[in-house]
């Protein structure tokens, strides 16, 4: 059972992974986001809860890096048959690079239901059309756990690597360059 998410519905390829409290403040630290916190859950320890959920119940999906500097990430969705692009600050480079077009990560996602679809994605011809947005996170940066990282990652399609990389030109085209910040505390903002 689920503290934060919806457990009437299930992700299709969910990892069971773990936050690393440790990464996500050494590359995404609390001095920086404590004010949005604030607003969005009340404290920060709420939020490390939710977000180890969300990388242990979410739905696992390629992630495909789309330029090494500045670091973007290519986040794909089943849900929309699309992707969100994000952007990554350079001390995620410096840990884990150096990366190359075409490196392939893994994105954990959640989804937002009701409302319009969110205006930086689309509905591509596979799209399910139940949701309005969803919250990619890039496990890699954020977890320990490499095994099941790298197993899942070995169970994904090479279609759906593919697909990921070629859609992630189309999400730039049609949001004029513009992108998601990756941050876990952002990456559900369109860009």
């Amino acid at each position: 059972m689920s503290k934060y998410h919806d457990d009437r519905t299930a992700a299709s390829d969910p990892i069971g992974v773990y936050l690393s409290r440790q990464l996500l403040h050494e590359h995404f630290p609390r001095k920086s986001f404590w004010d949005h916190i604030q607003k969005l859950l009340g404290f920060a320890e709420k939020f490390e809860e939710m977000l180890d959920e969300h990388l242990s119940f979410g739905d696992s999906r390629a992630a495909v890096v789309v330029t090494p500097d500045p670091l973007l990430v290519a986040a794909y969705t089943d849900e929309f048959d699309c992707t969100a692009v994000l952007a990554f600050p350079d001390s995620i480079v410096a840990e884990f690079g150096p990366f190359k077009t075409g490196d392939r990560l893994l994105t954990v996602n959640t989804y937002r239901p009701g409302g319009p679809l969110v205006a930086d994605l689309w509905n591509g011809e596979r799209s399910y059309r139940r949701y309005a947005n969803f919250f990619p996170v890039i496990v890699d940066f954020l977890s320990e756990n490499k095994t099941q990282i790298n197993r899942r990652k070995s169970a994904i399609s090479e279609e759906e690597w593919e697909r990921c990389l070629s859609q992630a030109q189309e999400y730039l085209d049609k949001n004029n360059g513009r992108f998601r910040n990756g941050s876990p505390l952002r990456s559900y903002r369109p860009a």
